[in-house]
């Protein structure tokens, strides 16, 4: 599939409880969506982020979506893979993954509306 950066491959078309592109999280903030469910599943997914050995490069709220799936809805990360430093920086030092994922995490945290109605 060509996408505005290049070649790309689509492993699943992720939807919404409509059959719809499922949103992203950034669509969610700015329509004034978020609720308590949204909260809860983003928490999960950053604890399983920072818990894996995943080498993520584009984590920002327009790269997270919100998907129906049949245990409900989840937040699914939609990012590049693999480590592209020259020399393999995050994959060959741990901590240095872990920290990168940590700022992505902060920068999106810090960009979520401070108080949401309980959904």
């Amino acid at each position: 599939m060509k996408t505005n950066l290049g070649i790309a491959q689509v492993v699943d078309h992720l939807m919404d409880d409509s059959g719809n592109t499922a949103p992203t999280l950034g669509q969610l903030i700015a329509i004034g969506q978020m609720n308590h469910e949204h909260h809860q599943q983003l928490n999960e997914l950053f604890k399983r982020l920072i818990a894996s050995q995943v080498i993520a490069s584009d984590i920002v709220t327009d790269n997270i979506v919100y998907a129906s799936t049949p245990e409900g809805g989840r937040f699914f990360v939609i990012d590049g893979l693999g480590d592209h430093t020259p020399l393999g920086t995050y994959r060959w030092r741990p901590a240095a993954n872990l920290r990168k994922k940590q700022r992505m995490i902060a920068r999106i945290q810090a960009s979520l509306p401070s108080t949401t109605p309980l959904g």
